[in-house]
């Protein structure tokens, strides 16, 4: 009896597990469709469709539909939209790097340093030892011609550390 009962639980989860995958497969489909076609807008130069595109669908709690808006909204030129679009994906994952390194971008533009040196600070917390983060940091202070600090963020990379 125990044996077909287990027989029965077994197939209720394989039936169970197949019409979960069946429903997550249909909802994700309208957003495969809005990636490629916004990949596709991207590839022609036309950022503002492809920018549409993703806010058809668009999901405040999507950590990749905020972090792709961020990309595309910068390039479009459109700044502070590309900030907040990178800050949503920063809150969703605060340990990830690409949207800090994105943030980077919309905030240079509007030469806003001080969200760009926080930026830089906030990935070396999570990896001290990150190349690119150290090299422009260092980029920053030694035009501020603060060399001895300049120096410090240059040791740390690969491409001077014998200084």
């Amino acid at each position: 009896m125990e044996i077909l009962n287990m027989k029965r639980f077994i197939i209720s989860l394989i039936v169970l597990a197949n019409v979960s995958l069946q429903l997550f497969a249909q909802d994700f489909m309208p957003v495969r469709e809005a990636f490629t076609r916004s990949y596709s807008f991207e590839l022609e130069g036309n950022y503002d469709d492809a920018v549409e595109e993703l806010k058809k669908i668009y999901d405040g709690n999507s950590y990749e539909i905020n972090l792709r808006l961020g990309w595309l909204t910068y390039n479009s030129g459109s700044y502070l939209e590309s900030a907040d679009y990178y800050q949503k994906a920063i809150d969703l994952k605060p340990y990830a790097l690409e949207p800090r390194f994105g943030y980077i971008y919309p905030a240079s533009a509007t030469g806003n340093w001080s969200k760009v040196e926080e930026q830089y600070n906030r990935i070396l917390a999570v990896d001290p030892m990150n190349t690119r983060a150290n090299y422009w940091l260092g980029i920053i202070f030694y035009n501020r011609e603060q060399y001895d600090v300049a120096l410090k963020y240059f040791r740390a990379t690969s491409y001077c550390s014998r200084l």
